[in-house]
């Protein structure tokens, strides 16, 4: 299958290209190679590729620097996600693109179905869902919404956390926002089994969005909690303990961007799906650190 995989450098983009290129003709876009602020690059690429599959990883993720850059966010998160749509729709083309749990507004006591009523609190969630409506011109698409993405390479908790028990002896995290961490390997691997199910179920109406997170959740002073406790118990020297990690709540933590409190979501839907075992959150979350700790020990 030839793929264009929009975004090959963030999170989500790297991993999923180096699973993808062992079984698909894979066609990696970054910035360099096309830059989603201009239409004509994102045109042009559409005239000089032929491919069966259009992946969009490419985001703008800061949410806190997102509140003073609406324009360039929603250029991104979906002005861009629109021009795409429309040209794998001409084409004829299957279109998967990537959203948010912070599409909602946390108000809900239970977990979040893919049915039920959006309400972003934030510039970024605004712009995902606004995205999420551009990718759906195409009806031949995927929407997979998913939170608190990590892995080892780019920007995430893990390493803010890691990074900050270096060089502090206390922590103050957040307690009161509800989240499932999930990696990009997770998220890459159920991705891969869609495009299977893709190519192998051309009678079978996949189309349309899905709720993509690990099994469990946690609040942030907690994943944080796991996180400290995992890069000690791997040797790795920081100057924060686990008894010195103070839970605040979000009203003590100034942040320019307000935040669902309880954003969990729920995946029968797709789990009903792929019939695929999805692993906890605190699986890969230890995984990735001992990668990240051997990566700085190297």
């Amino acid at each position: 299958m030839k793929i264009l995989l929009i975004g090959k450098d963030g999170q989500i983009g790297k991993y999923l290209f180096n699973t993808l290129k062992y079984n698909h003709d894979v066609f990696p876009l970054g910035r360099k190679e096309c830059d989603l602020l201009i239409k004509d690059e994102i045109i042009s690429v559409f005239n000089n590729i032929s491919v069966d599959l259009v992946i969009n990883t490419a985001a703008y993720t800061d949410v806190d620097k997102a509140e003073k850059d609406e324009k360039k966010v929603f250029l991104i998160n979906s002005d861009a996600v629109k021009i795409i749509s429309i040209l794998t729709k001409e084409n004829n083309i299957p279109f998967i693109n990537y959203s948010t749990d912070y599409v909602f507004d946390g108000q809900n006591n239970k977990e979040y179905l893919e049915e039920d009523k959006e309400n972003p609190l934030n510039v970024y969630g605004r712009s995902k869902l606004s995205g999420e409506k551009n990718t759906k011109i195409n009806n031949k698409h995927i929407i997979i919404r998913t939170s608190s993405v990590f892995s080892l390479s780019g920007d995430n908790f893990i390493k803010k956390i890691i990074s900050l028990a270096e060089n502090q002896d206390s922590l103050n995290v957040v307690n009161d926002q509800i989240i499932t961490p999930t990696s990009a390997k997770l998220i890459s691997n159920v991705t891969n089994k869609l495009i299977s199910y893709i190519e192998e179920c051309e009678n079978r109406d996949i189309f349309g969005t899905y709720h993509l997170v690990a099994q469990g959740s946690c609040s942030w002073y907690d994943y944080a909690k796991v996180i400290v406790a995992e890069v000690l118990k791997n040797g790795y020297p920081i100057q924060t303990s686990l008894e010195r990690i103070y839970a605040i709540s979000s009203e003590d933590y100034k942040s320019a961007a307000k935040r669902p409190k309880n954003a969990v979501l729920s995946i029968n839907k797709i789990k009903s799906l792929l019939s695929m075992e999805i692993p906890r959150w605190e699986d890969d979350v230890k995984s990735v650190i001992q990668d990240i700790i051997k990566k700085k020990t190297n």
